[in-house]
């Protein structure tokens, strides 16, 4: 029997919009800790993830399966709308302390983190 500290997080999630992916389970891991480190939005009871959120669980650990597919961090990577804000957003993320959302729309209307 596997301690489960051991066994291998995964986050199942469902492609709702261009942009946006619904929490469907995480094997191993809990919604809550995704809240307090200021990943995803809850709307209507529903965790909703943006591909840049994906791209880091996938590079902190995390197996991403994507309406039942696995998905590597290039693929996730490629989901990207604009690689800048990614390159922002995960260096905010790996300085710590930070808490950085995704949005559809930044500064000026360009897709970027806000």
């Amino acid at each position: 029997m596997k301690d489960s500290k051991n066994q291998e997080k995964t986050i199942i999630v469902r492609k709702t919009g261009t942009d946006e992916y619904s929490l469907i389970k995480i094997n191993n891991g809990d919604v809550h800790e995704f809240e307090e480190k200021g990943i995803g939005d809850v709307r209507d009871g529903t965790m909703i993830l943006r591909p840049i959120e994906l791209v880091y669980l996938s590079i902190i650990g995390y197996r991403v399966m994507i309406d039942g597919n696995e998905a590597g961090v290039n693929e996730l990577i490629r989901e990207v709308k604009n690689p800048h804000a990614l390159t922002v957003y995960l260096d905010m993320r790996k300085r710590g302390g930070y808490f950085i959302k995704p949005v559809v729309n930044g500064p000026r209307g360009l897709p970027g983190v806000g």
